[in-house]
This record gives structure tokens, C-alpha cells and sequence, in this order.
């Protein structure tokens, strides 16, 4: 169904942003972010914003945080999408979830995107200051999305940390072994 009528963007947005929370799993030396302030919007208040949303006639919602899966009420937030008409859209996280966050995502098709700035555990703890078991929970997440059949992308921040050749050369070698990153921005 094509909309011809002109006057339609003057009367409500057509994309909205939705920030459900400020939480992340990581601590990136880059963000800009206030890591001292955590906050989760009420699952109830989203899904009033959603409905109102359809009301007014928004085409698009956007998702965004902190990172999408620490949002609690993730599950019923993404139902609540759906049930209001809207594509569900990009996911992006830095989280590695686990296999049954996988088969309940896998229901709703989402486009998802994880951010990996580097495949040495050394150069991830002192990039985003996480501990070293970080990017194996990260392979291990990797493999369950492919087992799962989920397409996804990668993301990567450069810095003056891992913008180095050698460190794209072995991030390139750890995402081309899983058949599922349809692409590397």
C-alpha cells in the first residue's frame, strides 16, 4: 500500500526512537555514555509510546540503549511491537545471549547486529573492560545464532586500540569461520 498523501509527514513523525534503557554489558573506552547512570523505562510506558505510535500514524520504531538485551522486559517489549504492527527492525547488542534468548528471538526475525571491535581477549578487556572469558561467550553466542539459522552483522569501532592491521586481519579470521554474518561494517 503506497501513501500519496503529501501532507502526511507535517501531521506526526514518521520514525520514533525508543531508548528502553541505558544499561551495556560492556564499558567502552570510547562511549560517550554516563556509565554512573542505569536506567529502565517501564514496560508500561513503552507500550503506551508504542500504541500511541500507531495512533498517530508513525511508520517506523527504532530500538536503541544501552544494550537491547539487558532491558528486562526485552520479551514482552518485542510482543508488544508486534502486536502494534511494527516491524520489530535492528537489535544491536554487545551482549552474548544465550541459546533459549536465541530460539525466542528467532520466532520474531529480527535484524540483529553485534559489536565486536577485536577478536584478542587482551585488546576487548582493555577496549571495552571486560573480563577474559568475554570473547569466548562470544563465539559460543556466534555458534548458536548460526546453529539457529540467524543471519546477523558485525560492527566494529576502530580506535587508536585495534586499528591496527594485524588486529582486522585476526577479527576478520574470527568472523569468517561462522557462515551466518551477512555482513562488516
Amino acid at each position: 500500500e503506497v501513501e500519496l498523501n503529501r501532507e502526511r509527514m507535517y501531521l506526526s513523525p514518521m520514525t520514533v526512537v525508543l531508548m528502553p534503557n541505558s544499561n551495556c554489558s560492556t564499558d567502552c573506552v570510547y562511549c560517550y555514555a554516563d556509565r554512573r547512570k542505569h536506567a529502565q523505562m517501564e514496560l508500561e510506558k513503552m507500550r503506551a509510546l508504542i500504541e500511541e505510535c500507531r495512533e498517530i500514524g508513525v511508520s517506523h520504531i527504532s530500538l536503541t540503549g544501552g544494550d537491547f538485551f539487558l532491558y528486562k522486559q526485552w520479551k514482552k517489549l518485542l510482543q508488544n511491537m508486534v502486536d502494534n504492527d511494527f516491524d520489530i527492525g535492528l537489535l544491536s547488542t554487545k551482549t552474548p545471549i544465550n541459546k533459549e534468548d536465541i530460539e525466542y528471538l528467532k520466532t520474531y526475525n529480527a535484524e540483529l547486529q553485534f559489536s565486536l571491535d577485536a577478536a584478542s581477549p587482551e585488546i576487548l578487556t582493555e577496549l571495552l573492560r571486560v573480563n577474559a572469558s568475554y570473547l569466548d561467550k562470544v563465539k559460543k553466542c556466534f555458534y548458536e545464532l548460526e546453529e539457529a539459522g540467524i543471519q546477523f552483522r558485525v560492527t566494529t569501532v576502530l580506535t587508536n586500540i585495534n586499528a591496527t592491521p594485524v588486529l582486522m586481519e585476526e577479527l576478520y579470521s574470527f568472523i569468517k569461520q561462522f557462515s551466518n554474518i551477512n555482513a562488516w561494517h
